[in-house]
Parts: C-alpha cells; structure tokens; sequence
C-alpha cells in the first residue's frame, strides 16, 4: 500500500513495480494523483550530475550538504540531509535515464552556491512533468496489469492497523462514498 500519490508515492510505487515487480495500491485523498509535487515550479534539485557536468558546474555531495544544513540553520536531520546530498544525483538519473526527462536546464536558487536546481527545457512545469510522468507509466501498467497495480483517488487514510511487533497489517480508509 502506498499512501499518496505525490513524487514520493509516485516513485515507490514506479519502483516497486518497475523493479521487483511487487503488487501495487495506491491511496490517495485527493481525486487526481500529483499531491503538492505536482505544483512545484522550480525544478529538482541534484548534486554532482551528469547536467551539471555538461554545463561545466562544478558541484559536490558535501557542498550540497553544507548548503542544506546552512540554509536549515543547523536544525533538521543531519542524517536526511546527508542523504538527501549524497544520493540526489540517483533521483535525477533516474528520472532522467528511465521516464526519459531531459533536466537539462540549471538554476541557481536561493541557499545554493552553485546552480543545482534540474529542470527540463520544454514548457512543463518540472513538477507536473514528473508527476505526468510517473503517473502515466503507473495508469498504464494499472490498465495493462491490473493484477499488479490498483489506484484509489478520492479516499482518506483514517486507520494503519498494526500488530504486536509493530509492522503494519493493514490500512482503513473511506473512499467518497464513505465506503
């Protein structure tokens, strides 16, 4: 079960299916998939990628990591935002390499000291280009085998059920029926 259809949700479930060809159902409150993602204007954000090194931008891991935790005025998760340094260039590739996006275009934003900021050159917002995306693919798949991916708009999450060992065992919503 996947609980939301923003890029989080989007991308596990893409994955979950693409990959291991694991069983999908999505929950989303909302009656289109995309979240907030889906209105992010900017772009991605990414450190030592292959745009940037087209582009000639001379960007490390460790000076995202800076920049975040400067920006964060040293509050947050040191953890999250060393992975988040680490492993952005993954993101990038992978939606750049496996939903073809181009992220070919940089931008310096506000907190960043080099331009790391991934959009794509065509007129698409970034984030309802990779909402499409990624939604798209898991639309298909849904039709094509519906066996293996289920989505469910227009219901809330009112319960996660979970057992003595705390794992989860399942999930209660209602759907716009109240069903």
């Amino acid at each position: 079960v996947v609980i939301g259809s923003g890029l989080a949700g989007l991308s596990a479930a893409n994955q979950l299916v693409r990959d291991y060809e694991i069983p999908v159902f999505i929950l989303d409150k909302n009656s289109s998939m995309g979240g907030n993602s889906i209105k992010a204007s900017s772009g991605i954000n990414g450190a030592h990628t292959a745009t940037q090194e087209q582009l000639k931008v001379q960007d490390t891991p460790e000076l995202f990591f800076n920049d975040t935790k400067k920006s964060a005025k040293e509050k947050g998760s040191e953890a999250l935002m060393e992975k988040l340094a680490q492993d952005s260039h993954l993101a990038i590739e992978w939606l750049q390499k496996d939903f073809d996006i181009k992220l070919d275009l940089l931008a310096q934003l506000g907190g960043h000291s080099v331009a790391r900021t991934h959009r794509s050159s065509g007129k698409l917002p970034p984030g309802f280009e990779i909402v499409s995306k990624l939604s798209g693919n898991l639309k298909t798949l849904a039709e094509e085998k519906p066996d293996l991916v289920k989505i469910q708009l227009s219901s809330k999450v009112v319960d996660v059920k979970l057992n003595d060992q705390n794992e989860v065992e399942g999930v209660e919503y209602v759907d716009k029926e109240d069903n």
